[in-house]
C-alpha cells in the first residue's frame, strides 16, 4: 500500500527500523478491507 511505502521511505530517511508486526498488520488489514469494499461497490454498480 502507499501508506506502507511512505512509512518505509521515512524509516530509510531517518535511518531507523519502524516496521513492527503490529504496524504492518494494521496496514495489511486496512488494505484487505479496502479491497473487499471496492469489490462490493464494483459489483453493486454492475447490477444497476
Amino acid at each position: 500500500s502507499l501508506g506502507l511505502a511512505c512509512l518505509d521511505g521515512y524509516a530509510l530517511k531517518v535511518k531507523r527500523d519502524l516496521n513492527n508486526a503490529v504496524l504492518v498488520s494494521l496496514f495489511v488489514v486496512g488494505d484487505w478491507v479496502l479491497l473487499r469494499f471496492s469489490r462490493l461497490l464494483h459489483r453493486a454498480q454492475l447490477l444497476v
